[in-house]
């Protein structure tokens, strides 16, 4: 592992998978390209020594956070949602406009003609259902605009925020049942689409099916949905993506006149994109363990990765030959048709989207090419998955 005298400050809070990502994005654009300055991990607070230290990256939360990056005499280049732009920092951040266009377009292209919106009323938030509102607006000017905003010192106070759906419901009811059917709604908030899917279905019931449901950074699936037709559509914000953007940014600027020069910048990154998600409730078994398994297999196609039998038993620290064993008693197949059966099933759900080509949905459920994915679904089906999809 190379040392060098000069280093980069990062400060993020490890414990949550977003920062994670953040810190692989980083880490893996600092070993692609070379970058000359070592990246540290460092708590808040920590002092700071200008002699070695070139440059502070940190993920802003709280006004104490930025208070403190403006006290530091180094540059310091943040990720932060509480305001447009801190005064003597370098802010280079998702941006939330794009986030909400991106979530309108998605709804409109797949025929939803009835919006709304749900919130926790915070800043980057409502910035992200202002670009909504502004591109339904455009695509559809006369359509009724239905906001629907949640406490948030309420939502985040919950001891179990992800199970305790009475809170939220009673936040949603009165709004949702003036809406038709197949309203499309977008969760402006980081992790509340899951959260609100939940609180309808157990609701509402099969009255969710129709719903569009598109949530933000909704990256872990925290809920058995019954019934595999209901999705979760997110946009994908990128924190992986953002740490390398802000490692180039760095790159280009890194000697000490050229950074502080652009004190009080704000560079907007965009989202990555639009992920479809369906249900893994039909993967679920009796013995903890298979379904854990089943559930990492789930997951791992619904990014278009297809996980090996070694991989998963080195996750669960067990021999293959236990892992198969485990699967063929409890899911009654092999784990290489377990993994077909995953494959196959989200070829379906993707298959019910218009907007993807058939090369798209190959992708999206792991195949390396459009010909092996067509030879698969034919095995299942008995027709193509052009054919299929004309049914």
């Amino acid at each position: 592992m190379p040392v060098f005298p000069k280093y980069v400050s990062v400060r993020l809070r490890t414990s949550q998978s977003a920062q994670l990502d953040f810190w692989r994005g980083a880490i893996g654009e600092a070993e692609l390209t070379g970058f000359p300055f070592g990246l540290i991990e460092e708590p808040w607070g920590a002092e700071v020594n200008p002699e070695r230290c070139v440059a502070v990256v940190a993920d802003v939360r709280t006004e104490q956070e930025m208070h403190e990056l403006q006290q530091l005499p180094v540059t310091a280049v943040c990720s932060n949602h509480l305001v447009d732009a801190i005064p003597g920092v370098v802010s280079i951040r998702p941006c939330d406009l794009t986030c909400g266009e991106m979530a309108a377009r998605h709804l409109v292209q797949r025929g939803y003609r009835s919006f709304a919106t749900l919130s926790e009323g915070s800043t980057h938030t409502e910035c992200r259902v202002k670009g909504f509102w502004r591109t339904i607006h455009h695509e559809m000017p006369a359509a009724p605009e239905v906001r629907i905003t949640i406490p948030s010192e309420e939502l985040w106070a919950l001891d179990n925020p992800f199970k305790d759906i009475e809170f939220l419901w009673q936040h949603v009811e009165e709004q949702l049942a003036a809406c038709p059917p197949d309203t499309g709604f977008f969760c402006a908030t980081g992790c509340l689409g899951e959260r609100f899917l939940y609180a309808a279905h157990c609701n509402v019931g099969e009255r969710v099916n129709v719903m569009g449901v598109v949530g933000v950074n909704d990256r872990e699936q925290r809920f058995f949905i019954p019934g595999s037709a209901i999705s979760l559509t997110k946009v994908d914000m990128g924190r992986e993506h953002l740490g390398a953007e802000i490692v180039k940014w760095l790159s280009a600027r890194i000697d000490a006149d050229s950074i502080s020069s652009h004190k009080g910048d704000v560079v907007l990154v965009p989202p990555t994109g639009i992920m479809i998600r369906s249900s893994s409730a039909g993967y679920a078994c009796a013995h903890p363990l298979a379904a854990r398994a089943g559930r990492m297999i789930w997951e791992h196609v619904q990014y278009g990765e297809v996980p090996s039998v070694d991989a998963i038993a080195e996750e669960f620290r067990m021999s293959s030959r236990t892992l198969r064993r485990i699967f063929q008693e409890y899911h009654g197949s092999n784990f290489r048709d377990f993994v077909r059966r995953v494959q196959h099933d989200r070829a379906k759900h993707l298959l019910r989207d218009p907007a993807l080509t058939i090369a798209e949905v190959a992708v999206g459920c792991g195949f390396h090419s459009q010909s092996a994915f067509a030879r698969a679904f034919a095995v299942k089906e008995g027709v193509s998955p052009r054919q299929w999809r004309r049914q």
